[in-house]
């Protein structure tokens, strides 16, 4: 009975040294794990800010796109407006030209016909 008793007691030490190693394992796992689980959440939030900041980056492009738009929009309006003066004008002056050249024709037409007065 006493060896039994003895066996027993030696099983019963083992056992519960091998419960204390598991129980020391999984405390020691189980602070891994939360660590990896809090530079996990770092990571995340860390990338949640590079998220935001690119959202309001792209924003603030969105934005200047569209005044870069409009204004380039303004310029293209108000050339086009130029140019229509710029062809109205030169139309006229083309139209000058024509008339000048026929009066210049005109003119060279009957100084041949008179004759040069002696001075």
């Amino acid at each position: 009975l006493q060896e039994q008793n003895e066996e027993l007691h030696h099983s019963l030490l083992q056992a519960t040294m091998g419960i204390e190693r598991m129980g020391s394992e999984f405390r020691s796992n189980q602070q891994q794990l939360e660590a990896e689980l809090q530079r996990s959440r770092e990571e995340l939030e860390s990338l949640r800010d590079k998220f935001r900041r690119l959202q309001d980056s792209y924003s603030s492009s969105q934005q200047a796109n569209h005044l870069l738009e409009q204004k380039l929009h303004s310029v293209v309006q108000s050339l086009e407006g130029e140019k229509d003066c710029l062809n109205q004008r030169i139309s006229e002056l083309t139209e000058q030209l024509l008339t000048a050249q026929k009066t210049i024709c005109t003119l060279e037409t009957i100084n041949v016909r008179i004759p040069s007065l002696p001075m």
